[in-house]
């Protein structure tokens, strides 16, 4: 995974916008997950994430079970 270059639009990685427009600072947990407190890594994460949840069609989970 790590040589992989991935193509994700910014719009698909970013989380809890409500949450983001009030935090003034990175100190809080909610913000770290804001576009503007992402690190390289957790972007890589994040896009890696998404390419697998898109490239999963109508494959499902067989064990462990869906809780």
């Amino acid at each position: 995974w790590k040589e992989r270059n991935f193509e994700v639009a910014e719009k698909n990685l970013v989380v809890l916008p409500e949450v983001c427009t009030e935090c003034d600072g990175c100190g809080r947990t909610e913000c770290k997950l804001c576009k503007h407190c992402f690190t390289d890594e957790l972007k890589s994460i994040f896009a890696e994430s998404y390419v697998e949840h898109q490239n999963r069609m109508d494959f499902k989970r067989i064990f462990p079970p869906p809780i």
